[in-house]
């Protein structure tokens, strides 16, 4: 193993802002965002390589348990810490307030154009940030009630 480089400051920068230092495992396994203390892990065990898509932020206990190797039980693997990661990114990115995909404040009842039942359900729900969750969950957040027009 080549030996450990310091991960430069504008990559650090870069991953910290992009994952709002929200575990991509969290997520990925409990829809959790919120911000937790954690660190950056080398994805492919290799401490010297510091490309941003080997690089992911993790909580401490996630950390410790990815570079943990189990005999017995199956262990994470890189490319299901990447899926997280993506997942992560792109639930961050449209809960953005100034994010072009779900601006701030959207009405549900516009977005229920797209034909998904549970965003009817909150037909008349003003909310400040959406999650979309995956497999058809969304979580909403901040709501206000509109005057059905």
């Amino acid at each position: 193993m080549a030996k450990r480089k310091r991960i430069p400051k504008e990559t650090q920068t870069q991953l910290l802002v992009q994952s709002r230092r929200r575990c991509c495992l969290c997520f990925g396994l409990n829809q959790d965002l919120a911000e937790k203390r954690g660190q950056i892990a080398h994805l492919d065990g290799d401490s010297s390589n510091n490309q941003l898509d080997n690089l992911a932020y993790l909580c401490i206990p996630h950390h410790d348990q990815y570079d943990s190797r189990t005999s017995q039980s199956k262990g994470l693997t890189v490319d299901e810490v990447k899926a997280y990661r993506e997942q992560l990114y792109k639930a961050l990115a449209l809960s953005a307030p100034d994010s072009d995909k779900a601006p701030a404040s959207t009405e549900i009842s516009r977005i229920a154009q797209i034909g998904n039942p549970i965003i009817r359900i909150l037909r008349g729900v003003r909310a400040s940030r959406i999650f979309q969750l995956g497999g058809g969950r969304i979580e909403v957040t901040q709501t206000h009630p509109t005057r059905e027009e």
